[in-house]
């Protein structure tokens, strides 16, 4: 196993165990969510358990059903330890609505926001089966 392998086995192991955490507070059964879900009796036990390789369509599709906000939960995982990358930066400099329409109706007055909003919006878009 490489060590590129090895940490992504890490590291979605401990994105399951945090989604099984959220399923668990939501009071939610893994049944009643398997089928929101349309995934076969167990199918979310797989998915949580490491029985199959987690896809980060598996996390943004457990997140919406349980009504829980992408940006909230990476926010939660990887939490902000300091000033935001000159990268990160720049891409959110270039990726920045005008100021007039940096703020989607419903949010907290702040870019930040406006740009989670959008990230949300743009992931839940990729959950929608196409017609």
């Amino acid at each position: 196993m490489t060590i590129m392998e090895d940490l992504h086995e890490r590291e979605a192991a401990r994105l399951a165990e945090l989604l099984s955490l959220l399923v668990r507070v939501s009071g939610r059964s893994r049944r009643s969510l398997e089928q929101e879900l349309e995934l076969g009796s167990g199918g979310l036990g797989k998915i949580l358990g490491g029985a199959g390789r987690l896809q980060m369509s598996h996390v943004l599709m457990i997140l919406a059903a349980l009504g829980v906000d992408p940006g909230d939960f990476f926010r939660w995982v990887y939490p902000f330890r300091g000033r935001s990358s000159d990268l990160i930066e720049n891409a959110r400099a270039l990726g920045s609505p005008p100021a007039e329409a940096a703020v989607t109706p419903g949010t907290p007055d702040s870019p930040d926001a406006a740009f989670d909003e959008r990230v949300r919006e743009s992931l839940l878009r990729l959950l929608r089966p196409r017609a």
